[in-house]
């Protein structure tokens, strides 16, 4: 059971948030699909729940791709309302089937998620003496 009680590997509450998304296009060579048992998706699905502080913040299966001979990344949709576009990323070592490692849970964004605009340093954003109001309370040795 998470911290509220909830069971790790239970459905969301609400499904609706739990929409289908599509994880960002991935260039790295070398990925491909792979079907996971039942068990590995709980473990899976158990490790993103402690990350997001309750089970019912991680929504649907999404899929799964072999990033080696032994590291599996499942991801399942956000079903938490402020991260809708975005998916859990969960790496599990797999050497022994039976003893999982979890090796990685990240929140990543997918195709349609909400993203802050590229950042741009403050001297470009703000022009010398935008607000004259402001200008005129600066002191003299100010360099405006």
């Amino acid at each position: 059971p998470d911290a509220s009680g909830g069971d790790l590997v239970s459905p969301p509450a609400d499904p609706t948030l739990a929409e289908q998304v599509e994880p960002a296009g991935d260039d790295r060579p070398g990925l491909f699909p792979v079907e996971l048992s039942a068990a590995l998706i709980d473990v899976a699905r158990s490790a993103a729940g402690v990350d997001a502080e309750s089970a019912a913040r991680v929504g649907d299966y999404l899929g799964a791709t072999a990033e080696d001979d032994v590291a599996v990344s499942a991801a399942f949709a956000s079903a938490d309302r402020g991260y809708r576009g975005w998916y859990w990323s969960v790496t599990l070592a797999v050497i022994d089937p039976t003893k999982p490692t979890v090796s990685e849970v990240v929140l990543l964004p997918g195709e349609e998620a909400l993203l802050a605009p590229a950042w741009v340093p403050w001297d470009r954003r703000i022009r010398p003496c935008a607000t004259p109001t402001f200008c005129r309370s600066l002191p003299a040795s100010h360099s405006r």
